[in-house]
């Protein structure tokens, strides 16, 4: 019977650098236009923050004005750094152990790849409003040699229903299914 668990995370040392500085910045832009200026892009960042700090590089547009930092400095502190003309396809270790969410889904995943017969082995279902996250569990699965399937807006929604009993079916090793949030609905 398929269930559902809740796990709490704490953020990493570096996210939590990150974070204060993401909300000294908001405050420094705030107190300057003498208004709160841009709250929800703010919160977005620090969602995508704490999925993962590299989601922060995968924008276009990160100034250091709006962040407080840049991608030079993230990489210095030893972040993934996304390169915009290559989508990413430059990072191949996502490093889940400076994400407090990745590294526990990280741990989680292994611990139940540790079934070898795929009949009886857990199936893992990660949904995120988030694509960037989405596509760094991609990596992590690619990197691990985890077979992974992902269903989002990309997916024609008539080869869907085909992919979810794909991912069901017991004799495939498909063991993580990537949903993007609006298209798990």
């Amino acid at each position: 019977m398929p269930y559902l668990q809740v796990v709490c995370c704490k953020l990493t040392p570096l996210q939590t650098r990150l974070y204060k500085r993401l909300i000294a910045q908001m405050e420094k832009i705030a107190a300057q236009s003498n208004q709160t200026k841009d709250v929800l892009s703010y919160l977005q960042m620090i969602q995508k923050l704490c999925n993962h700090p590299t989601i922060l590089t995968m924008s276009d547009t990160m100034p250091k004005e709006r962040t407080g930092t840049t991608k030079e400095d993230l990489s210095l502190l030893g972040v993934p750094v996304y390169d915009n003309d290559t989508d990413g396809a430059n990072v191949t270790d996502i490093m889940p152990t400076i994400s407090g969410k990745m590294d526990v889904l990280h741990r989680l995943m292994d611990a139940m790849r540790q079934e070898k017969d795929p009949k009886n082995r857990e199936r893992i279902v990660v949904v995120s409003v988030f694509t960037q996250t989405l596509d760094l569990v991609e990596k992590m699965c690619a990197k691990e040699k985890w077979p992974v399937m992902r269903l989002d807006g990309k997916i024609a929604v008539k080869k869907r229903q085909a992919m979810v009993n794909e991912f069901n079916n017991t004799e495939k090793l498909i063991d993580v299914n990537c949903l993007e949030l609006r298209d798990a609905l």
